[in-house]
């Protein structure tokens, strides 16, 4: 409820924004007092200045110019998912050339504040990639280069300068060469690397870190015995390994990874504010693992699972997700079974490590002699 002497200031207000943008509080009534839904006229005021003009009317010297597409949501709809928004306008491809680009950018998103910064310029990008549908092809270095953040100095050094990075990393024909068709692979990479390096520091509530059932042993006709982890591997690599013919458990670990990377830092690092209950934990923690990746009655894809570009549940394996996944396998598991993986995945490299160095230190004359003897029979 408002004073009339400030009655006449806000129906000032209420004329100039509906001459000016086309926004008003219409049937606000008269007398003494008067009422506005503040909230709405934010609202409306956002998405006008955000998304329906490029720059606000400026005077002959150019003060109080709006540059263009700088925002990253931060007053919009929070609800909208812009990852899979991206993926509908500007169809997306998983990168080329993948372990080169993460070689090159290794020393950049060392840092977490290095990744965050990039995140916020390939965010931008998408916010504008929804308004003007551009070519899937332009190079982001392109796209990007006016945009002001990307002046953005991270240290001292011109290579933790996210414009020394975006036209040099990203565009270094022709290893490397990110475009417009990456964006949302790319996002995912470097909000990957943040996560992982998050995770060196931070765990999950306790309620989330709920070990998995040791003795548990799969009955599928194909995986008889398998451990739980190696069951859910083999089940989530089998599509992979068809493609690539490689280990269906190696696919499956490596698909897995980085989306529950995801999944544990943006759902299970719980805020320290108390806004969740001990029961509202509880009930979360109780939830199916499979049930966050899809409906268990519909089996409909969730489609703000975490998957990376390229890799998501397909309608298929939607279906079978009680099988790929058993039920066993709860939210408060999802931890746990990350590092499982990442131990398996190390064991792996370690083997194959030993066997590089075995294979290097062997003796000409030994391996030779090997071949002539399968070559030519018995000596």
């Amino acid at each position: 409820m408002l004073l009339s002497k400030q009655i006449d200031s806000l129906h000032a207000l209420n004329s100039m924004m509906a001459a000016n943008y086309g926004i008003c509080q219409p049937g606000y009534g008269h007398g003494k007092s008067v009422s506005f839904s503040f909230a709405a006229i934010e609202y409306q005021l956002a998405v006008t200045l955000l998304t329906s003009v490029s720059h606000i009317a400026t005077n002959p010297r150019g003060d109080i110019v709006l540059k263009p597409f700088e925002f990253a949501g931060e007053v919009l709809n929070r609800s909208l998912n812009l990852l899979s928004l991206i993926n509908t306008l500007v169809p997306q491809e998983p990168l080329d050339h993948l372990s080169t680009l993460r070689q090159s950018s290794a020393n950049f998103l060392a840092e977490i504040k290095n990744g965050r910064a990039l995140l916020a310029l390939l965010e931008a990008a998408m916010f504008k990639c929804t308004k003007t549908r551009p070519s899937r092809d332009q190079l982001i270095s392109e796209f990007c280069q006016d945009f002001e953040i990307m002046g953005v100095g991270i240290g001292t050094d011109t290579t933790f300068n996210l414009r020394h990075f975006v036209l040099n990393v990203l565009n270094d024909p022709p290893r490397v060469e990110v475009r417009l068709k990456h964006l949302r692979a790319l996002h995912e990479e470097v909000e990957v690397k943040i996560a992982t390096k998050l995770m060196e520091s931070s765990r999950p509530h306790e309620r989330f870190q709920a070990e998995l059932d040791r003795e548990w042993r799969s009955t599928d006709p194909g995986l008889l015995g398998y451990t739980l982890v190696d069951h859910i591997c083999a089940k989530f690599g089998a599509r992979v390994a068809v493609r690539t013919g490689g280990s269906a458990v190696t696919a499956g670990r490596q698909r897995l990874q980085g989306p529950l990377k995801l999944f544990i830092v943006r759902n299970l690092m719980v805020a320290s504010d108390g806004a969740e209950t001990a029961a509202d934990l509880e009930r979360r923690a109780s939830y199916t693992l499979g049930y966050e990746m899809c409906d268990p009655v519909t089996f409909e894809v969730n489609e703000t699972f975490p998957w990376a570009t390229g890799s998501e549940l397909s309608a298929a394996e939607a279906e079978d997700i009680n099988a790929m996944l058993p039920s066993v396998v709860l939210v408060k598991h999802a931890y746990h079974l990350l590092l499982q993986l990442q131990e398996l995945d190390m064991n792996a490299q370690l083997l194959a490590a030993q066997g590089m160095a075995h294979s290097a230190a062997r003796p000409r004359s030994q391996a030779g002699g090997s071949r002539k003897t399968k070559l030519f029979g018995r000596g």
